[in-house]
């Protein structure tokens, strides 16, 4: 059973842009993380660019998560 690099490709997109997503509002280290392992993921099959883009925005969403959500705690 051979499998499609393209339909993997799609599916790092989508759940890494869902990861990045989920980040700024929960766990945001853990699904930061989650975003940039996608996005290392589309960058190996071979969509460089868009894989760079999202290691990035899973980063900035990820830090920007733990900034909110010590401001919202009260700290």
């Amino acid at each position: 059973m051979t499998k499609n690099p393209s339909n993997n490709t799609q599916t790092f997109i989508i759940l890494g842009w869902i990861c990045t997503g989920i980040s700024l509002l929960l766990i945001p280290i853990l699904f930061g993380a989650g975003g940039v392992i996608f996005g290392y993921l589309v960058r190996s099959n071979g969509k460089v660019q868009h894989g760079t883009i999202m290691m990035i925005a899973a980063i900035a969403c990820g830090l920007f998560g733990v900034v909110l959500g010590m401001a919202t705690a009260g700290y």
